[in-house]
């Protein structure tokens, strides 16, 4: 029992994981793009908002890595 306890737990902190990568790699792809757009046009804005979108995420899946791994 215990056993199938801490394989879900690992299998759980690696999903976890994954996402955080994803998400960070996304984030990264986002902000390259926006660098290349003019400042102060719609698509800066709107890779803003999808960063933030992005960044929210990464928060959420940051503390259920917390509360897995204490």
């Amino acid at each position: 029992m215990i056993r199938y306890i801490v394989n879900r737990k690992t299998k759980h902190i690696r999903f976890v994981l994954r996402h955080i990568t994803s998400l960070n790699n996304e984030i990264n792809q986002i902000s390259f793009k926006m660098v290349e757009s003019e400042k102060g046009s719609f698509k800066e804005e709107y890779f803003v908002g999808k960063i933030r979108t992005k960044a929210i995420l990464l928060k959420k899946y940051n503390r259920r890595l917390r509360t897995l791994s204490i």
